[in-house]
């Protein structure tokens, strides 16, 4: 069924955002509070870096999100691509992550739970941007605090950078100088919206209201099965 006018704008209107949020040498997301925790929102000096390749844009003027290939934390091929039809829900962090990673994660069951039976059609990815020390063992036992059905996602370091590339992720390690943990990562805090379609929705900031979230995706889930365009 041809999609409405009105969506064709909003579609247009979207993809714009997105491409300027991109494109822009600011960090997109609002700069955290000020913590005593070296995970912060990226500041302009640690902007990350431009897409190593333009975008892919559909035939309404919509982002695509970029396909990538990794191992999910049950050690089964995971394919963005495969997920067409359902919403993805994507983040990059890393199981010993002192607070911006746990608010996400908590956010996520938040929106897991508001979403109800319709969580079914939903993905939660977690792209460690830690592989040295997140295990598959780790990714499983820390994700699973949240919720058993969050994916832990790893790779080689080769299919790992190709993924931050693709979605602009900046991670740095920082060494600490007490306690056992040795560093942290300070990384990009940006929470991606991936439509059925395999469209690049929308990138939310880790402190949005889940409920707000779990809203807009509640919205893509009836959007798309009005216009049977899974």
């Amino acid at each position: 069924m041809p999609r409405t006018r009105r969506a064709r704008q909003r579609a247009v209107v979207s993809a714009c955002w997105l491409v300027t949020a991109f494109a822009c040498s600011e960090p997109t997301e609002p700069t955290a509070p000020a913590s005593t925790d070296a995970v912060t929102a990226p500041s302009p000096s640690h902007s990350p870096v431009a897409p190593s390749r333009s975008f892919e844009i559909n035939e309404d003027g919509e982002i695509l999100a970029r396909d990538f290939e990794l191992v999910d934390h049950r050690g089964r091929r995971f394919r963005l691509a495969d997920e067409k039809g359902k919403v993805v829900v994507l983040f990059f962090g890393y199981a010993h992550c002192p607070d911006v990673c746990p608010t996400t994660l908590s956010s996520w069951a938040r929106i897991e739970a508001a979403l109800g039976a319709l969580a079914s059609q939903v993905t939660f990815a977690f792209v460690t941007v830690d592989p040295e020390r997140d295990t598959s063992a780790r990714l499983a036992k820390h994700l699973g605090i949240f919720s058993e059905d969050f994916l832990g996602l790893r790779g080689t370091t080769e299919q790992l950078d190709q993924v931050y590339d693709a979605y602009r992720i900046d991670a740095e390690r920082v060494p600490v100088a007490e306690g056992v943990v040795g560093y942290v990562i300070d990384h990009t805090t940006r929470m991606f919206v991936i439509d059925p379609r395999g469209v690049l929705h929308r990138q939310y900031d880790y402190r949005t209201s889940p409920d707000s979230i779990a809203g807009e995706i509640g919205l893509l889930l009836e959007q798309v099965a009005e216009s049977g365009d899974s």
